[in-house]
């Protein structure tokens, strides 16, 4: 009987520069899609790796109260945007407009509502964490997860809700409103086709702006808060 041959050892694949580039820019652009997720799991992640406990309960409160007055401005400005959704679909440029104007719009609204009305329901977690005698350290045992001593997925998924919808109902918002400025390049080349490229100039300008700084936010600085230690 003939020995079997021994299994060669599979070469590793070496990723390719351009493999490790790809990914890193998915990487940012899955922050900055999920933007809220990123930047609250980062912070609850450093003060959790805090080994004194009374300086991490310290910066957990701190954190709480940070928290309060973030759901205190969503709850604001989700009010402010359904009040712009809401006078912006009356008005009389929709009778020609697309229907994906209007629909996006409606959708804009609805995120916005829900928006200041879970932010009122977190607002009511913290609070009665506050009225605790342990306070912080009662969030604090929200928080970590007994198993793995991180955060727990679950509960940032809850407090990072009222900003993700806020930003999807503005997203939306501003959607439709580029779709009704484009709108009239359809017709013939008119006073409101000059406008359409006016509004394009404008969007371009503004959606440059911000691809920039989010994605030096989320691919250059806070990786850097991430590497640092409290």
């Amino acid at each position: 009987m003939s020995r079997p041959q021994a299994r060669q050892p599979t070469a590793q694949v070496k990723k390719k520069p351009q493999d490790a580039t790809l990914t890193r820019y998915g990487l940012v652009a899955l922050r900055m899609t999920t933007a809220p997720w990123y930047s609250l799991s980062l912070a609850i992640e450093q003060i959790l790796k805090v080994e004194d406990e009374h300086r991490r309960l310290k910066l957990l409160d701190r954190w709480r109260e940070n928290k309060k007055t973030e759901f205190n401005f969503v709850s604001l400005a989700g009010t402010v945007v359904g009040s712009a959704v809401t006078g912006s679909i009356q008005w009389s440029q929709l009778a020609t407009a697309h229907w994906f104007v209007l629909a996006v719009w409606y959708g804009s609204l609805v995120l916005s509502l829900f928006c200041v009305v879970i932010a009122f329901h977190l607002s009511i977690l913290i609070a009665n964490s506050d009225s605790q005698l342990r306070g912080p350290a009662v969030f604090a045992d929200l928080l970590k997860a007994r198993s793995t001593g991180r955060a727990r997925p679950g509960v940032l998924f809850i407090l990072q809700v009222p900003v993700m919808l806020l930003s999807y109902a503005i997203i939306s918002y501003l959607v439709g409103l580029g779709v009704l400025v484009m709108y009239p390049l359809r017709l013939a080349w008119a006073d409101e086709s000059k406008i359409a490229v006016v509004g394009i100039l404008y969007f371009v300008f503004a959606s440059a702006v911000y691809a920039v700084v989010s994605f030096l936010i989320y691919n250059d600085y806070l990786p850097v808060i991430a590497n640092d230690t409290l």
